[in-house]
């Protein structure tokens, strides 16, 4: 059931990655924080962050071979897709919570940075299953094609559950003193000797909670791919980065993309029967990449060219 080739990352691989986050996360913090990000800067830093990724690729079919090279750009195309539902997460919660949008800045930062960490623990924890029992990889073929019917079902941004009804929101609210107004960017303010936490913090903690659960989603997806942790982990990373740019980007139009939540259910139903049959069937990985490019721009391109007035007509 292994998927893609092992890729012996050698010392300068890992440095390359590590100097081009960091040059990235420096860039993006330093010359943007605290700044309104529009629609035509957010465009710039998100082509950044794909640019960046494309040059991380290539560089490893150097380094390797092209088949490492197609099972990164494969990860990388399948997270970048998952974490459009991210988006659509991001703007219900936002509006739930009324962030003011100068602040959203700050929760969607923190809200990568320690993804990032929680992505980690879970590719250490998944790549130390898979090795140990073979059989988890048809767990996660299962999950995937739960979580793609229940991404179909749960809709739109119409039909999106009210955030301030999760269970991790009521906990919060009832573990913690928060207050009843935004304090600018921070999530603790002292008062009368006591320290209360703001909304800001609780708005942070259900994102968290939300980015669980696409983990759960996305981290199965490309082990279907590959089960090489260096690939894994950086294509995820390079993924999440440009996650707060792409949510500036398109937050203010993702319900014009109807047809995209339904393009990523189908999404993670193929890859999730894709591992049920790799005994019986060996996809490639550039068909992989593919089906990936195929599906989303489907979902993009339909919701683009199918005004929403036809969409409810072919209902009928």
């Amino acid at each position: 059931m292994s998927a893609g080739a092992e890729f012996e990352a050698p010392w300068y691989a890992w440095t390359a990655f590590v100097a081009i986050v960091l040059a990235l996360l420096v860039t993006d913090l330093l010359l943007f924080r605290g700044q309104h990000i529009g629609v035509r800067k957010s465009l710039m830093l998100t082509a950044g962050y794909v640019a960046a990724a494309v040059v991380f690729g290539l560089g490893l079919a150097v380094v390797a071979d092209v088949d490492t090279a197609l099972s990164f750009f494969t990860g990388f195309a399948l997270e970048k897709g998952l974490s459009l539902d991210n988006i659509f997460v991001f703007v219900v919660i936002f509006r739930a919570f009324r962030v003011p949008d100068k602040e959203r800045h700050t929760v969607l930062v923190w809200g990568v940075l320690s993804a990032l960490l929680m992505r980690g623990a879970f590719i250490a924890v998944g790549v130390t299953l898979i090795r140990n029992y073979e059989w988890v990889m048809l767990i996660f073929g299962a999950l995937l094609v739960w979580s793609g019917m229940r991404l179909f079902l749960r809709g739109g941004l119409d039909n999106a559950r009210d955030p301030k009804q999760s269970r991790v929101y009521r906990f919060a609210e009832r573990k913690l003193n928060v207050t009843r107004r935004f304090h600018g960017h921070r999530f603790f303010v002292k008062r009368d000797g006591e320290i209360y936490a703001t909304p800001l913090l609780t708005t942070l903690v259900v994102v968290e909670a939300t980015d669980l659960v696409f983990a759960i989603d996305s981290i199965p997806a490309i082990f279907s791919v590959t089960q090489d942790p260096f690939i894994v982990f950086t294509s995820n990373v390079f993924a999440l980065l440009g996650l707060r740019a792409l949510y500036f980007a398109l937050h203010g139009v993702i319900e014009r993309f109807r047809y995209l939540k339904p393009a990523l259910s189908l999404l993670l139903v193929i890859i999730g029967v894709k591992i049920f049959t790799s005994e019986f069937v060996a996809v490639p990985v550039w068909a992989t990449l593919a089906v990936t490019f195929a599906v989303i721009g489907g979902g993009v391109g339909l919701s683009l060219t199918l005004p929403r007035g036809d969409a409810a007509r072919s209902r009928r």
